[in-house]
């Protein structure tokens, strides 16, 4: 009885220890395999001179990742991702955690993963087209338009953070009102600045970060008023010389100003005019850089009337 006891227990603990060291199987990077895909959005530029987003995120923004097994030909994922996975922002550094605080694994079976992510968190791997803000002088309005695209692919297993480099999809208009030396600049308190005649909708291909064909025609309201920078996000396009800016004083004047001139604004751009406005007269000066200002200045023209 004893000798069949002592084999019991032998048993017992032989099967015990099996079962943990499969349960506590490392791989060959000394890995567990239930390891957590960590994220965070990579600094970006999104609002310079202007104080919404400039340099990362806001605390709180909703972003939408999708996660897929990277699969060669004729393989099956074993792990099948909740798609979209939405993440918030937890801080002004990039830090990001999904909003339901359940963090997706990489697969236990060793292989690689795709991932892309898109803000706002509105925006869908089914949708088709976008269309910015009419009215960008909530700031609510203004981020809502500004549609940005990040992916990582073949992304090994690591309990590092993966970085998301965030592109912005649309382009920036940024009007800079000034008058001439010795007039009074207060005139530009309270003035609205208006983009005239600019297409408001792109199609999209969410999965890959592309854009299509514009459309649907109208008017975008910038942020701010004229005594400082006022910008405003719209599709990439072709603008065609004709009436491209309404600018109306507090004092009731509305001045116009046409460009002489068809102008390209590209996607990830920052298209800036700086407009001088002596009484009834308007002079601009037009200047293309990178969304992020790291570029040098491509294009500086004198689109004077």
């Amino acid at each position: 009885m004893n000798k069949f006891i002592a084999l019991s227990i032998l048993c017992i603990a032989f099967f015990s220890s099996c079962s943990n060291n499969a349960f506590e199987k490392e791989d060959s990077n000394g890995l567990e395999s239930s390891t957590p895909i960590l994220l965070q959005s990579a600094p970006f530029d999104s609002r310079a001179g202007i104080s919404v987003q400039n340099t990362q995120f806001e605390r709180n923004e909703k972003i939408n990742v999708y996660i897929f097994e990277k699969l060669g030909i004729g393989e099956v994922a074993s792990t099948i991702y909740n798609n979209p996975i939405e993440y918030y922002t937890t801080n002004l550094s990039g830090a990001m955690a999904p909003t339901r605080t359940i963090y997706p694994y990489y697969p236990s079976n060793g292989r690689n993963v795709n991932m892309y992510a898109v803000y706002p968190n509105g925006v869908l791997s089914t949708t088709t087209s976008f269309t910015v803000q009419e009215d960008q002088t909530l700031k609510a309005y203004y981020k809502a338009s500004d549609l940005m695209y990040a992916s990582a692919n073949d992304v090994e297993r690591s309990a590092n953070i993966i970085p998301l480099s965030f592109n912005h999809l649309m382009t920036k208009v940024i009007v800079e009102l000034s008058v001439p030396t010795g007039k009074d600049a207060n005139i530009l308190n309270g003035a609205i600045v208006k983009l005239k005649n600019v297409m408001r909708t792109v199609e999209v291909d969410v999965p890959n970060g592309t854009l299509g064909s514009v459309s649907n025609s109208g008017d975008v309201l910038l942020t701010n008023d004229g005594s400082e920078p006022s910008a405003a996000i719209i599709v990439p396009q072709t603008i065609q010389a004709g009436h491209f800016l309404e600018i109306r004083l507090e004092n009731g004047d509305i001045l116009n100003y046409n460009l002489p001139q068809s102008l390209t604004f590209s996607s990830g751009k920052k298209n800036i005019f700086g407009i001088s406005i002596n009484e009834t007269v308007i002079s601009a000066k037009f200047s293309v850089v990178a969304w992020d200002d790291q570029e040098p200045i491509e294009t500086t023209l004198s689109l004077d009337d």
